[in-house]
């Protein structure tokens, strides 16, 4: 293969002229390079040609996107009174990468780039992007004290690290009040993630659940995917869970995972990239995303079943349960016992097919008799008296709005 030919210092200068006077090929070449250029000359086809270059193609992309920045950064400048320093110092860190990276910047402009990064902190770690998870967290979540057994809302402990990101942040802390229910604490995050979404009346029993496993069946566009994503949001905010969202294939859980990267992006705007590592296996159509508090969530497919074994998860949210291969049940019950994970399940089945059948359809020992029988669902319920462990909960209204 034939090498690609460096660009040269003159033809840097004459495309540095076309990009920021706007001067055409012709007439930078006669400025730069002293060529004639006479109408229909070889010179001035010569000019012409040059913008088409690989070399030179990919110069003025990165020049192009170079002068964009800068005019950003004079307007952050420019545009307010109280300079942005966080902004800035995210723009000064992403400047110093380009240059750093630009294959056809000098050698020791390159070192010195490289230098000036090692003084200037990452903004990505910056401690104020972990603040943006806490606040969600001390809002919407309680903790547990195991000397005395006593649960309480995290807003009532107060943290001086998230005092002074609500005062630099301008953001309105907690407002103290008696949570009265874990629908409640869930909305307290929920609608952050998307004001204009509310759970309507046959969504609101499945996000008030305490049950460990819920199972919910209803007609298509009844709001199934949103709360399925509303739920995996929730779980995911946990610190180091390891989660699931299972599917036939991958396009059946596009919904669910269009919705939870949607309300991921508005919790953590503008540092999402920052904050989720996303990544995508084309071979197992397998999607990934793990973040800055350690939880990981993955997209399985059921085709894939050799991926489904070996892991131990705290939750699986599984999309079109009726299309689910029945098998994968006790593969999916044996992922969930060591850390007593939970499964939610939605779907519009056909019926109850697959998985949805075996978990709508559990058996257990009959406590007079002895004998192995089918458990009616609403008698799997808490308020039913059942074990929090073998508990269930299946709404009975169908998800429509």
């Amino acid at each position: 293969m034939r090498p690609q030919k460096r660009i040269t210092k003159k033809e840097k200068e004459w495309a540095d002229l076309i990009i920021e006077s706007g001067m055409g090929s012709i007439e930078a070449a006669r400025k730069v390079f002293k060529w004639k250029c006479e109408p229909r000359s070889s010179e001035s086809k010569r000019a012409i040609n040059l913008k088409k270059t690989p070399r030179l193609k990919a110069y003025m992309a990165q020049k192009e996107e170079s002068v964009v920045r800068e005019t950003e950064a004079h307007k952050l400048m420019m545009s307010t009174e109280v300079i942005e320093w966080d902004q800035l110092r995210k723009y000064a860190f992403e400047r110093l990468e380009f240059i750093r990276d630009d294959p056809t910047a000098n050698a020791r402009v390159r070192f010195n780039a490289i230098q000036a990064l090692k003084k200037l902190s990452d903004p990505s770690k910056d401690s104020g992007l972990i603040h943006m998870w806490l606040d969600l967290i001390w809002r919407g979540s309680q903790g547990h004290c195991p000397q005395c057994h006593t649960t309480f809302n995290l807003y009532e402990i107060e943290s001086k690290s998230l005092k002074k990101f609500w005062k630099v942040s301008e953001v309105d802390e907690p407002v103290e009040f008696e949570v009265e229910s874990v629908f409640d604490r869930r909305m307290e995050i929920l609608k952050r993630s998307d004001p204009r979404k509310t759970p309507h009346a046959s969504q609101i029993p499945a996000l008030s659940a305490l049950e460990r496993h819920i199972v919910g069946k209803g007609a298509a566009r009844g709001g199934k995917s949103l709360l399925l994503a509303w739920m995996a949001l929730l779980f995911f905010l946990i610190p180091g869970v390891e989660i699931w969202i299972l599917a036939r294939i991958y396009e059946d859980a596009r919904s669910e995972i269009e919705y939870l990267k949607k309300f991921l992006n508005t919790l953590f705007y503008p540092y999402y990239d920052k904050i989720i590592k996303e990544s995508f296996d084309s071979k197992t159509s397998e999607l990934t995303l793990v973040s800055k508090w350690g939880s990981e969530l993955r997209v399985r497919s059921a085709k894939s079943k050799g991926s489904i074994t070996g892991r131990e998860l705290e939750a699986a949210f599984v999309a079109e349960p009726g299309w689910v291969p029945e098998d994968l049940y006790e593969e999916l019950r044996a992922r969930m016992s060591s850390r007593l994970g939970r499964i939610i399940m939605l779907g519009t089945p056909k019926g109850y097919g697959g998985i949805l059948g075996r978990m709508m359809n559990a058996r257990g020992k009959d406590p007079v008799t002895g004998k192995i029988v089918r458990i009616p669902p609403e008698k799997r319920t808490l308020k039913a008296g059942t074990p929090w462990g073998q508990s269930s909960l299946a709404p009975r209204s169908s998800m429509t709005h």
